[in-house]
């Protein structure tokens, strides 16, 4: 997910190295590359993306590679999703979240409605709160065929599904009277809210029911039913599931299918879209094997050194990970890497990856950008008397 970083009074510079394809040899000196480092202070960050420009052009899906819970995301990836609203016709972001979750961003950004975001990390991290709230204001000065919609396509859980529900079959319809032909599954939501399990059952339920009579469901949920199709039908329960990019990737196609005209941000786990290992059946090695999608895709890699980052509610500190991980605790950053890297003096650093590494060797495309981001810290919970308001 998207975060803010807040931690440091001085003003962080991101440094941005753009190196054109000309320059893609092995005879290249780091010194060399210092005339193409662009500083950027994050009182401006929107300009920095402006050295990938040459490289939008045909590009469909947009990835960026996160260690989830370093603050500085947040505000990486906003800024890069409005640039590429603006320069790539970006109108979606798809995140590693449930299509539930994604549901209920996606209700908050047309409707400024908060009260449905308690189950969703909105209510915890006051990094992912300042982002949704900057996207709907964002967004509410687009017109309608150009605002953000936002999709989840991971693992589906209970309380943001039961949440969803609520929201679908309850706020969105408040002033029309519930059809008959739900008296059940509506029965088992209000058992759902009120005893707080059964949530199981009420899948089962409104897949079965949802068979029997789609007309039904499709009169009543008018613009909502779509995406509770999309969520209902959601095969992912689990993250230890071994096909779970795999079905991260069909989840993908069916929003494609449904928005084929518009383009992408999706933003996920460095694992979900690194090349970097062979016979990784990750997220991305499903999207590239797919020939109506390779061609269209431009990956931006990220590698974190000296970082924090908030899991399950601990701050961990990470001397590396991100691209380079191999087998959860081991690194091999290759040499030609750590030449550069020791000429970086700024926190963040953007460059092409085939400059410094054979694509024979490590499977990327040409046109792939990586950061490196380094001395960053945690995203932050939000106090507990605040997660209510």
């Amino acid at each position: 997910m998207p975060h803010f970083h807040c931690f440091s009074p001085r003003v962080i510079q991101f440094t941005l190295l753009a190196v054109l394809l000309p320059l893609l040899t092995s005879a290249q000196s780091p010194d060399s590359l210092s005339k193409y480092f662009t500083s950027v202070s994050l009182e401006d960050p929107d300009s920095a993306w402006h050295v990938l420009k040459p490289e939008l052009k045909g590009k469909k899906l947009f990835l960026f590679g996160e260690v989830h819970g370093v603050a500085v995301n947040n505000i990486l990836q906003l800024s890069l999703l409005k640039y590429l609203h603006k320069y790539a016709n970006v109108r979606h972001l798809l995140l590693e979240v449930s299509p539930a979750e994604g549901f209920l961003y996606d209700h908050y950004l047309r409707t400024g409605e908060k009260k449905y975001l308690t189950t969703t990390t909105y209510s915890d991290i006051l990094e992912d709160r300042r982002f949704w709230d900057s996207l709907y204001l964002f967004n509410k000065q687009q017109p309608s065929s150009q605002k953000i919609r936002v999709f989840g396509i991971d693992k589906a859980d209970h309380l943001n599904f039961v949440q969803a529900m609520k929201v679908i079959f309850w706020e969105s319809k408040a002033n029309d009277s519930l059809p008959y032909e739900f008296e059940r599954v509506n029965n088992q939501l209000i058992h759902c809210v009120t005893k707080l399990k059964g949530f199981k059952k009420l899948r089962r339920l409104l897949k079965e029911d949802f068979v029997k009579q789609p007309n039904v469901y499709k009169d009543y949920l008018g613009d909502d039913f779509w995406y509770f199709r999309y969520t209902i039908s959601n095969t992912l329960y689990r993250y230890s599931d071994r096909k779970r990019d795999l079905k991260m990737y069909q989840n993908t196609l069916i929003i494609f299918d449904e928005f084929e005209q518009d383009n992408f941000l999706g933003v996920f786990g460095e694992a979900h879209v690194n090349t970097f290992q062979k016979n990784n059946y990750s997220l991305y090695y499903y999207l590239n094997d797919n020939e109506t999608i390779q061609d269209s895709i431009f990956t931006l890699h990220t590698h974190y050194k000296e970082v924090e980052a908030l899991y399950l509610g601990k701050v961990n500190r990470f001397r590396e990970s991100g691209l380079f991980l191999q087998k959860q605790k081991h690194f091999i950053v290759p040499n030609a890497f750590k030449t550069v890297f020791e000429q970086v003096e700024s926190d963040i650093t953007l460059m092409p990856l085939r400059l410094l590494i054979q694509a024979s060797y490590f499977g990327l495309h040409r046109k792939d950008f990586f950061l490196y981001i380094k001395n960053q810290k945690a995203e932050t919970l939000v106090p507990l008397v605040k997660r209510k308001k």
